[in-house]
């Protein structure tokens, strides 16, 4: 994962190119919210040879047997946004919900290493079953 500041830009296997096929190029969790309280804007307009490339996130996506995603509901770097943001393309790529493990917690950024313990275990049992 890429991250900018506040602006993730892309989530992919550790040292992949971000044009790589397998890359989810998500470009800024700004597309989260438009018009969001905290001043958060969205992207204009869309990416050039975005259709293709979205066809191969959809199915990259839907092929996951299993899908923690969470973030704490005040993250100082807006990483909630953009939890939401991916939960909405996993739902947008018609990922099933019985894969899919979201939840956005009562927390800031730092000082949530109790939650990996939730996530290994969902994420055990769905991926051993």
């Amino acid at each position: 994962m890429l991250i900018d500041g506040p602006r993730i830009l892309s989530v992919g296997p550790r040292g992949s190119a971000g044009d790589a096929p397998e890359t989810l190029d998500l470009r800024s969790n700004r597309n989260a919210f438009p018009g969001d309280p905290r001043g958060v804007e969205p992207l204009a307009g869309p990416r050039p040879g975005g259709h293709g490339r979205r066809a191969r996130h959809a199915e990259a996506l839907r092929s996951m047997r299993a899908v923690w995603v969470d973030a704490g509901s005040r993250d100082g770097y807006y990483l909630d946004l953009g939890a939401t943001a991916f939960r909405r393309a996993l739902e947008a790529a018609g990922v099933p919900d019985e894969r899919v493990c979201f939840e956005l917690f009562d927390a800031g950024h730092g000082a949530i290493e109790y939650r990996h313990p939730l996530a290994l275990a969902w994420l055990v049992r769905h991926l051993s079953a």
